[in-house]
């Protein structure tokens, strides 16, 4: 791939940019700044005089940096408009063919599919186990050893990775007359949105007399619990090693931190972030930063 191709895929994704001094090399792979290569391409988080220096000294290295950094002089160098998500839609579309995410349609025949109800474009990997009452959207992509049971419903759009289990009993006791505890009966599903992202070895339980639910463009990071009757809003990011404990509602927009834990029943506003390993056990309004363990909510608004 040339420059002159990277330009043509910028060009028909319909980014801003302009381009500095461009030397006439091919791009064939792609590189962290930390570890520059020949013929590579990468991107500057902060065009300063580290990055400069970086450039200087690099061999047929493609950079792309922001477009509010732009420098006439700067070599090799394109500037685009919001770089971060603009660089990565570019890496998408040029390095398609070795990404691992991007799937032909496709159920591999080491999994189970009990479910009829299968939108377009839609990749099951090896060993899953699919439920009949499952609902899958177009576009989804389920990767290898995930198990979604009982009455779920996938939007389209969505990316389940690996050993995520989707539909299980959540852990709602009562005692029998004897005082012995049992698991009561969870008759709820669980519905998942667009453009939803659930990463390896999270779980997501069913409700018990309602639904969990997952909101559009939710992104839920590995080894996550999300217990019975969660409801989560839209845009919300949830961290490694969370734990949302049961009827939990989350507002739009929240982001929590890693290791966050959210007692049963609470409601955390729109625009949240929480803080490493914070333990949120009262409501919170909108536009709060909270911390701690037990989480102390402090006043100023996060931009």
């Amino acid at each position: 791939m040339t420059i002159k191709d990277i330009l043509d895929v910028i060009n028909d994704l319909h980014i801003d940019y302009k381009i500095s001094i461009l030397d006439d090399f091919e791009i064939n792979t792609y590189c962290s700044l930390n570890e520059l290569k020949e013929n590579a391409i990468t991107w500057l988080k902060k065009y300063d005089k580290n990055s400069r220096e970086k450039i200087l000294c690099s061999k047929n290295t493609l950079f792309i940096a922001s477009l509010e950094d732009y420098d006439f002089s700067g070599r090799n160098t394109i500037f685009i408009k919001d770089l971060k998500a603009n660089f990565f839609t570019i890496m998408k579309v040029i390095f398609k063919d070795i990404n691992p995410e991007e799937k032909i349609s496709k159920v591999e025949n080491t999994s189970t599919v009990l479910t009829s109800t299968l939108g377009c474009n839609v990749y099951i990997g090896h060993n899953c186990f699919i439920d009949a009452d499952v609902e899958i959207g177009d576009n989804v992509t389920i990767m290898h050893n995930v198990v979604i049971q009982g009455k779920v419903k996938i939007g389209n759009n969505t990316f389940i990775e690996s050993g995520a289990l989707i539909g299980v009993s959540g852990f709602g006791l009562a005692n029998n007359e004897d005082g012995n505890p049992f698991i009561v009966p969870h008759l709820g599903g669980v519905i998942i949105g667009e453009s939803v992202r659930i990463c390896a070895g999270t779980c997501i339980c069913r409700g018990c007399l309602c639904d969990t639910v997952l909101g559009d463009y939710t992104k839920i990071d590995n080894l996550c619990h999300i217990a019975h009757n969660v409801i989560i809003g839209k845009r919300v990011a949830i961290t490694a090693n969370c734990e949302v404990s049961g009827s939990v509602k989350i507002g739009d927009d929240t982001w929590l931190g890693p290791g966050t834990t959210v007692l049963n029943g609470i409601s955390i506003g729109e625009k949240v972030f929480t803080g490493i390993g914070t333990n949120v056990i009262h409501d919170t309004d909108n536009d709060v930063l909270i911390y701690g363990n037990p989480g102390k909510t402090n006043e100023r608004k996060v931009k």
